[in-house]
């Protein structure tokens, strides 16, 4: 089995994944108990530790810029500080900024309308200015990371990108609690947008490169004191509605002396320190999904299988649950494409197909891992009941099938978003019409389903321990 590791992600994942820590209403990616803890033999605390929530990351920010945040601990304070018009979790989403994002003009364009009652930690309240001054922050010609391509999707994104125009032509306010974004082409990066952590103009020049200089957000907390490589104190923004769980909140480096200590209420933990928190008592022990799934993926270059009847008879006939069982030894049975753990009703043993329009064998292309032998003789033995045959290929890698012409599955190890782009969504995109934002992540999965462009199969989990005594904020779910 191979071994799947958290990734260290820029501002691409910065603003495609959070935590959920906007908590009044955005709802958290839910953890799964492992380790029940001992609430008992947690240490008795003043007042002051009471009020203050710990957390140990694997590494500090070294800026609070929130488009240079490379690192677990940044994206924590991303999130704490700078919530966005709306995050996904679980393949959904929900709204943090915005009250409601409509679709409309056949999913040309989105109309946003935002909570006016949200404040920044200077008190201005938050407006539409906001949204184009932080579209015109991340996006201005001075400024530069990785995966700053995903707004190209924004008419007139480019023209500001480069240069030539001060303004973004796609993105238009209509009123002080309302705007609009128009889109030139329909890809997975119109949803991406929708997380752009929202700034206040205050003091900021961003035609200046400034590392010193900090923006204000609308989150619950603002930065107070940051110790380069020893600390990040939040306390409350006193202007947010929302209730804060905590007076303050401490990011400092992950010590496991300091869990033991119980100076540190959350962390992530590795498998091999699941006995010594077990035994330590004081702590729960939560399993959390990673991003990261095992796919089995129809080639759709091959003429036969781009015949989605075709592909429905093949999908249709395999049976997850048996897949899983034969080839994985940890992890989770993945229950959906969009995540793991969102729940999709046609993929599960549902085998009804005994006939089959194929003349031919078909190949299943995979790589060398034990795994992935395991999931061939597996495939293999159950499409015979139905009269299929499966040849195995070995493939070096995910690279597999783009030059193959014949009727064959992949396997492939990813996220789904690096999958999306790669498929035909023009009828999901037209369903969107007049539909929510929260409405795509059903009507997305369902449109996948129908179209059989693969099956889910499996995922990961990663450990995070938590002070049994301490409300948990959901801060290291969906961190990988």
């Amino acid at each position: 089995m191979k071994k799947k590791g958290f990734i260290i992600v820029c501002i691409g994942l910065i603003v495609m994944a959070a935590c959920g820590l906007y908590f009044n209403n955005s709802k958290h990616k839910s953890s799964h108990l492992f380790f029940k803890g001992d609430a008992s033999k947690v240490f008795p605390q003043d007042q002051e530790r009471k009020n203050t929530y710990i957390i140990g990351v694997s590494q500090l920010p070294m800026t609070m810029q929130p488009y240079l945040q490379l690192t677990e601990g940044s994206r924590v304070v991303n999130d704490f500080v700078f919530p966005s018009l709306a995050k996904k979790t679980e393949g959904d989403y929900q709204y943090q900024l915005a009250k409601s994002i409509v679709f409309q003009d056949e999913s040309n364009s989105a109309r946003i309308k935002i909570d006016s009652s949200v404040a920044f930690s200077d008190g201005c309240k938050l407006s539409a200015e906001d949204i184009l001054y932080s579209f015109m922050f991340f996006n201005h010609k001075n400024i530069a990371y990785d995966n700053k391509a995903i707004y190209s999707c924004i008419r007139g994104m480019s023209e500001y990108q480069t240069g030539p125009t001060n303004e973004i032509s796609g993105i238009t306010k209509i009123s002080d609690q309302e705007i609009q974004i128009d889109f030139i082409n329909k890809s997975w990066e119109i949803f991406q947008v929708f997380e752009t952590p929202i700034l206040h103009p205050k003091d900021h020049d961003y035609s200046v490169l400034d590392m010193r200089k900090t923006h204000l957000g609308a989150g619950v907390y603002q930065l107070d004191k940051h110790i380069l490589y020893q600390e990040m104190t939040l306390t409350k923004n006193t202007h947010s509605h929302q209730k804060a769980p905590y007076k303050t909140i401490k990011i400092i480096p992950a010590d496991f002396n300091l869990l033991e200590s119980q100076h540190i209420d959350t962390m992530i933990i590795s498998q091999t320190q699941l006995d010594a928190v077990k035994e330590l008592g004081g702590y729960q022990i939560s399993l959390q999904g990673m991003n990261e799934q095992d796919f089995i993926l129809c080639n759709l270059n091959n003429e036969e299988m781009a015949d989605v009847k075709k592909r429905r008879e093949i999908i249709e006939s395999v049976d997850t649950k048996a897949l899983f069982k034969a080839a994985y030894e940890t992890g989770q049975l993945s229950k959906g494409l969009l995540s793991g753990e969102k729940e999709s009703p046609n993929y599960q043993s549902l085998a009804k197909h005994k006939q089959h329009s194929l003349n031919k064998s078909i190949i299943f292309q995979f790589g060398y891992q034990a795994t992935e032998q395991g999931l061939y003789e597996a495939l293999n033995s159950q499409l015979m009941k139905v009269g299929l045959n499966v040849e195995g290929r070995k493939t070096p890698n995910n690279s597999s099938i783009i030059e193959e012409t014949d009727v064959s599955l992949y396997y492939y190890y990813g996220q789904i978003e690096d999958l999306l782009n790669n498929w035909d969504l023009s009828e999901f995109y037209m369903q969107l019409d007049g539909k929510s934002l929260l409405e795509a992540g059903d009507l997305l999965e369902k449109y996948l389903v129908d179209e059989a462009y693969g099956i889910p199969l499996h995922y990961e989990n990663y450990y995070i321990a938590h002070l049994c005594n301490k409300k948990d904020l959901g801060v290291f779910n969906e961190i990988n």
